[in-house]
């Protein structure tokens, strides 16, 4: 079972106590090891992977050395990110007297420290290597390293340059390639040393096409388009069963659907949330029953939020939440809910990766969704 750490739940309470009797052991062990981290004769690889994957067998972990010599202990779910919770619990618990620091995930580092880890890890000097940006797809930086002949080099480099976190929100392909003649010649290309800047600019050309207004605010309009599918065509992404939504969003559905990494960062620049409603209704009663429920969510949330996607399936209705503040939304939106009386197997879910395995629902005696 995976636990909720950010919207517990009463019934996982001893679990989540478990849990966490883990994770202040796995901490203890790694103050008795603490002055032993750099001694050759000592497998703390194997001891903190030990102690560490007890928690969880996905966990993975990274020492590193900071500034002034200091260790800094990293813990990461990598690709995994519904574990992105537990990550933070797990460093929420880091004893202050620890004598290391801690991160959840990999952060930025200078660019002398990231093609030092580079040489370290893979054995390549990447000081040479630049690197382009292609069209963006889904909402995603696509980009060529030229120099590079190892996707996983490149990918490594770039959660040195700019952290672990913005390149799983941001960034969907990773080419390598061999310098162009152009390169060679005349020098272009982004030079590894300038990557943090090229990215960040990327980013705010992505968030430039997006509305510039906070997407809660009544005022921002636009055309909506009404879309169908086969649920007969097997579906990796959410909303598996839908038969017909509409939305204003093609490019948001389209990643909700296919299963493509999600971040709300990418799709708000005002650092709004994305959560959907999930409603167990037969399909000739959806459409009718959803539209009634979009207009009551619109009203409850008032300035707060809106509805901004919504869809039926062959099992489920779901209606698609763009919110300023998710804890505050979700209440509220419960809230309404219970009050609609909608049926038993309705829940409240999330769009974003790192809160896949998060789910509220709206009663409390409403069972775990199938799916």
């Amino acid at each position: 079972m995976t636990l909720r750490w950010v919207f517990p739940d009463p019934s996982e309470a001893a679990e989540r106590a478990r849990v966490d009797g883990l994770v202040d052991g796995w901490w203890a062990a790694l103050a008795t090891i603490r002055d032993r981290l750099g001694d050759r004769t000592f497998d703390a690889a194997g001891f903190i992977t030990r102690h560490l994957t007890a928690i969880h067998p996905s966990l993975r972990w990274e020492l590193r050395r900071g500034e002034g010599g200091r260790w800094c202990c990293v813990v990461t779910a990598e690709e995994d990110r519904h574990l992105e919770p537990l990550v933070s619990r797990i460093v929420s618990r880091a004893p202050v007297d620890l004598g290391l620091d801690v991160a959840p995930g990999r952060e930025a580092e200078p660019v002398d420290a990231a093609l030092a880890t580079l040489a370290g890890r893979f054995g390549v000097d990447a000081s040479g290597w630049t690197v382009e940006f292609g069209p963006p797809q889904l909402g995603f930086m696509h980009v060529r390293w030229r120099g590079a002949s190892d996707p996983e080099a490149a990918v490594w480099l770039m959660k040195c340059l700019v952290g672990e976190r913005a390149v799983m929100d941001w960034i969907g392909g990773v080419e390598v390639a061999r310098p162009s003649v152009r390169a060679k010649l005349f020098g272009t290309g982004t030079r590894v040393a300038d990557f943090e800047a090229a990215f960040a600019q990327q980013r705010r050309v992505l968030h430039e096409a997006r509305p510039a207004r906070p997407l809660q605010q009544r005022e921002v309009e636009a055309s909506w388009s009404v879309v169908s599918f086969d649920p007969q065509v097997p579906r990796e992404g959410r909303f598996r069963d839908l038969i017909t939504a509409v939305t204003p969003d093609l490019e948001l559905l389209q990643v909700a659907v296919s299963g493509a990494p999600f971040s709300s960062e990418r799709f708000s620049r005002f650092g709004e949330s994305f959560l959907y409603v999930q409603l167990e209704l037969p399909p000739d009663e959806g459409a009718r029953r959803r539209m009634q429920l979009e207009e009551a969510l619109d009203a409850a949330l008032s300035a707060a939020g809106r509805s901004i996607t919504s869809g039926t399936g062959t099992r489920c209705s779901y209606i698609v939440l763009v919110v300023a503040d998710l804890t505050s939304a979700v209440a509220r939106v419960r809230e309404t809910l219970q009050g609609l009386e909608v049926p038993r197997c309705s829940w409240l879910r999330f769009l974003d990766d790192s809160l896949a395995a998060e789910w509220v629902g709206v009663y409390p005696d409403t069972p775990p969704p199938s799916d």
